[in-house]
């Protein structure tokens, strides 16, 4: 999931183009950026944490 937030908007216009698909335009809009930013982040934390009984 951090890897697909790290590809840039240009690289999916270039890969994908405009196109009427919902799957390539969901990584075009910024708030799709910053959701998956959170939950990558809150699952990495979570697998440092140590998990008690």
């Amino acid at each position: 999931m951090t890897i697909i937030i790290f590809i840039p908007n240009a690289y999916w216009l270039k890969w994908y183009g405009v196109t009427q698909d919902l799957y390539p335009n969901i990584f075009l809009l910024p708030e799709t950026h910053v959701i998956l930013s959170v939950l990558a982040g809150t699952m990495l934390i979570r697998s440092f944490a140590k998990h008690q009984p």
